[in-house]
């Protein structure tokens, strides 16, 4: 049986816990509810509440773009969608990942 896990990645990073999950998606600017399911974002809500950092790094795949998303945007009420607009758009997971620990890009 498969066992659940809390993300796809989980780092450290100069002493902080990190869960760092990644979606890929054939829109623009949304995250399908169907692609991030609430069983996960509960495990990822629970680490921060421990004191964690959790973050969703989605691609988009039209344009190959990059968006940091931080888990607090996927706790409320489900939606049929999120619409991640109002993040900004990074040019590679690796930027996107410097974007999260804090390093200058």
């Amino acid at each position: 049986s498969l066992q659940a896990v809390p993300a796809d990645f989980g780092v450290m990073h100069r002493g902080a816990g990190y869960l760092v999950e990644v979606k890929e998606v054939q829109h623009a600017f949304r995250l399908p509810a169907k692609n991030f399911s609430a069983d996960k974002v509960a495990r990822m809500a629970k680490f921060q509440m421990a004191g964690g950092h959790c973050y969703v790094l989605v691609c988009h795949m039209p344009e190959k773009l990059w968006r940091v998303v931080p888990i607090d945007v996927f706790t409320g009420a489900r939606v049929p969608s999120w619409d991640l607009s109002r993040f900004p758009t990074m040019t590679s997971a690796n930027v996107a990942l410097l974007n999260i620990f804090g390093e200058k890009q």
